[in-house]
């Protein structure tokens, strides 16, 4: 279905066929960035007619999903385009965040800038991006050209911790802020006309020379898409070439225009020079990334999209383009019966997946000629046969077509022993994945009852098997599979899983957040019917447990989040009428700041790695003195020794409970952690300022206090107007409270 019939669709309020459609969508072979940022007119119509929460749970599933196959600088725009669209959303805001971190979080300052341009913290998104996008972008000695005006500028230095820029330009010298800096200039490159005008006026005339037309197409383009003869020459003449050379140069450059097929020629007086709309063949394209391309996975995604983008367009598929693709694959194949690695698999399954399209193409359209080309079976097959590892390498073929073709290949490779190799990589498969082999097994013999082990090495290592715990929950497609383990097990396991995943230093970020992103898509699956019938009939007691695993999983989402405990008060609602524990009164949860979270775990590992390392060397030189019973130095090291190990158990207990908690989690309308609240002395006006923050971020020099202390605790909950005793340093006495700020919006 179209973007327009959607956002029909939407402002009508069917709000059920555009989720199936949406899913839809998604579950495609390769949804595509180009082809989703299309639906962002949906999204805005969702917004406007009340349902944010709707468009938000959309967006971010399109955007984690793309987020399995692409990289995150590659998925980064549509986040943006999405945001555009729901510039309400806290939480698009703070996942668009996210996702700049994970693409320049490296860069030295990259936190600063994130703040001052406030995308997380309530600055107009269009702006905010803006402001992102140039000053990741702007380096040292690079060209600015005016948004407003033909002024160019350079950069003459970056302050990264300030995110201050010295440029200088016709105007003289300028220091200019982030935002300032997005709002009046953009990036150019060094060899752009109005750069070369303004910097380089012998290379604006190399340029002219030896590319005429292309300075021609630069200022059609910068014009709205055309531009006349005289205006052309109101550029150029007299201020960078003569009149004499102004006609000979316009001589050659209409001989020139000749040869382009993007720009065209019109009328006689004044002569009109317009861009014309001609894409770059679909085929050249492909080939062209696909050599430029280094992993098999995004090779394998760039031939789907050009499929998508056939279709889409109502043009024929070129057999002969997947017939240069397949040997492109088998190509790069070639070293496979030395390296056996997984890379080498996938290239030979692409292979033989892209000679199949082609022969299907051929079948459907005779007219279209074919070359002969090899079988890339009999490689494949033999590829197959010194494979030991069939976990790893089916784990990474993600797709149903190429994993069927896996399959196959491997009952040729392997005849005697397939179903063990598949048995053994079950573990290790996607979600689909498993299902598919699980149903190929059972086709061919395998008993029900034969899976139960599989089951147990699945419940096992949540985490390393969590693709398939997800596909025990939501349900195998044969329903006779053994499976020992009830729904609530599973759940719990899951749940379990996905909070080891967030605390564990061992896991990589990267795993624990497609981690995360599975199990988004899973719960709110069929609008989360597995859920509702795992919890149904259970004890408030077990809710409560549920209710507090799921409180804790930041990673979730809020959409999700908040459905799964909307659902868990359906089922007992008579919990929502015990009092609601106020952040700042839980015992077990710490609020900190993300740099006082990172600043623990430098703590932890400078115990761990430098303090405990050093006791344990003056352990062993102390007790190298002889007599223990009378060596007073290894008594105190076994001390020092004790004491160590009691503060990491009390820091290691202060992590499992501690909660980042971001600017965007900071209300305003009453004093809470996070707070900056400005008092105001009832009898002679004089203001104090005060920040409430967890334990790890308390500074007094900078008016920082814990929310745990007993003074901070009298006044969280209160509002503005609210009077309350303090006692300062100018003095005690009654103090309203004039303003509640966000004392985080500039950390």
């Amino acid at each position: 279905m179209q973007p327009d019939s959607l956002v029909q669709l939407a402002g009508s309020g069917n709000i059920g066929t555009i989720e199936q459609e949406w899913a839809r969508l998604l579950d495609e072979s390769e949804p595509t960035i180009s082809n989703l940022s299309r639906y962002q007119p949906v999204l805005a119509e969702l917004g406007r007619n009340g349902r944010l929460s709707t468009a938000e749970t959309l967006a971010w599933s399109a955007i984690d999903t793309l987020l399995l196959k692409h990289p995150p600088a590659e998925v980064l725009p549509l986040a943006g385009t999405f945001l555009l669209a729901l510039p309400d959303s806290k939480e698009l805001r703070s996942q668009t965040a996210e996702l700049y971190r994970r693409v320049h979080g490296e860069i030295p300052g990259f936190e600063a800038l994130l703040a001052e341009a406030g995308l997380a913290v309530g600055r107009p998104v269009r702006r905010a991006i803006r402001t992102l996008d140039v000053c990741l972008s702007v380096r040292e000695g690079g060209a600015l050209v005016s948004r407003d005006d033909d002024g160019c500028a350079r950069v003459e230095s970056v302050d990264s911790a300030s995110w201050e820029f010295a440029i200088q330009s016709d105007a003289g010298s300028e220091q200019l802020g982030a935002v300032e800096l997005a709002d009046r200039y953009r990036p150019a490159s060094n060899d752009e006309f109005r750069v070369l005008r303004a910097f380089d006026r012998r290379g604006l005339i190399e340029r002219l020379q030896r590319d005429p037309t292309s300075i021609i197409l630069e200022l059609c383009t910068e014009r709205g898409g055309k531009i006349t003869d005289s205006e052309l020459e109101e550029v150029l003449s007299p201020d960078v070439l003569s009149a004499a050379e102004w006609k000979k140069w316009w001589s050659k450059a209409r001989t020139e225009l000749k040869k382009r097929t993007d720009l065209a020629a019109s009328g006689r007086s004044p002569i009109t020079i317009s861009i014309v709309d001609t894409p770059a063949s679909l085929e050249d394209d492909l080939i062209k990334d696909i050599r430029r391309m280094a992993d098999p996975q995004h090779q394998f995604d760039r031939v789907h999209r050009y499929l998508g983008e056939c279709a889409a367009r109502g043009a024929e598929v070129s057999s002969v383009t997947l017939q240069a693709c397949a040997m492109l694959f088998l190509e790069q194949a070639g070293e496979a019966l030395r390296e056996h690695s997984v890379a080498s698999g996938m290239l030979w399954m692409m292979a033989r997946w892209a000679m199949a399209k082609s022969d299907a193409v051929s079948n459907v359209n005779v007219s279209v000629k074919t070359t002969p080309h090899a079988d890339p079976s009999v490689g494949a097959v033999t590829f197959f046969q010194k494979v030991k590892d069939f976990g790893r390498l089916f784990a990474a073929i993600t797709d149903e077509e190429l994993l069927r073709l896996a399959i196959e290949t491997l009952k040729s490779a392997r005849p005697s022993d397939w179903g063990e190799a598949l048995k053994s990589a079950l573990p290790s498969l996607s979600l689909a994945g498993c299902d598919i082999v699980a149903t190929n097994l059972i086709e061919q013999g395998v008993k029900p009852g034969d899976f139960e082990p599989i089951v147990q090495r699945i419940i096992a290592n949540p985490i390393a098997s969590f693709d398939a715990m997800l596909w025990l929950w939501d349900g195998p497609s044969e329903p006779d599979i053994a499976n020992p383990a009830s729904g609530l097990t599973l759940l719990t396991k899951m749940l379990r899983a996905l909070d080891d995943a967030r605390r564990s230093e061992s896991i990589p970020k990267e795993r624990a957040r497609t981690v995360a992103t599975r199990a988004r898509s899973v719960l709110a699956a069929r609008n989360y019917e597995r859920f509702r019938s795992t919890i149904e009939g259970l004890d408030p007691s077990m809710i409560s447990v549920l209710r507090s695993q799921v409180n804790a999983l930041e990673s979730l989402g809020r959409a999700v989040k908040e459905e799964l405990l909307d659902q868990l008060r359906a089922v007992a609602p008579q919990r929502d009428d015990t009092p609601i524990v106020k952040p700042w009164n839980r015992e077990d949860a710490i609020y900190v700041t993300k740099g006082a979270m990172d600043r623990k775990h430098v703590e932890i590992e400078t115990h761990v790695n430098v303090k405990m390392k050093e006791n344990a060397r003056a352990i062993g030189a102390a007790a190298e003195h002889g007599d223990l019973s009378e060596n007073s130095e290894y008594k105190f090291a076994l001390e020092e020794r004790d004491l160590l190990r009691a503060r990491l158990a009390q820091m290691n207990s202060e992590m499992a409970i501690a909660h980042v908690i971001s600017p965007l989690d900071v209300s305003t309308d009453h004093v809470g952690i996070g707070s900056r609240v400005v008092f105001k002395k009832e009898s002679d006006g004089v203001r104090q300022e005060m920040t409430f923050v967890g334990p790890w971020d308390a500074d007094h020099s900078r008016h920082w206090y814990n929310y745990k202390a007993p003074l901070a605790l009298s006044i969280m909950g209160k509002k503005v107007g609210d009077v309350v005793p303090l006692e300062f340093s100018g003095g005690s006495g009654q103090y309203k409270i004039a303003e509640i700020q966000n004392g985080l919006a500039d950390e």
